[in-house]
């Protein structure tokens, strides 16, 4: 998912088809996905109107929490960016039951 960040034809198909992505902020970082947090592409997904959510992906490998993820988005991304986010998982979960 994260490596569509930089392929707009990809991103603009997520978008108009509602795929979401699902992010593990610290997963990324610890397999090198992306070793800056800070340049992570999370920011692009949102603008380009692509729906994301984030996770820990394995919480005992990468000793994290979801609180601890949502905390890290809204340091790195600012409040509005860790709100986004809590939104499309509530929307996630609400259209999937």
């Amino acid at each position: 998912g994260i490596k569509a960040a930089g392929h707009p034809e990809i991103m603009e198909y997520a978008r108009d088809h509602n795929i979401c992505f699902h992010m593990a902020l610290t997963s990324n970082k610890l397999t090198d996905v992306t070793p800056n947090l800070s340049d992570h592409p999370l920011p692009e997904f949102i603008n380009m109107g692509v729906k994301v959510t984030i996770g820990t992906d394995d919480p005992t490998q990468c000793n994290t929490t979801l609180n601890r993820e949502y905390e890290l988005a809204h340091n790195l991304f600012g409040p509005a960016t860790a709100n986004h986010l809590r939104e499309n998982a509530a929307e996630r979960y609400l259209t999937s039951i």
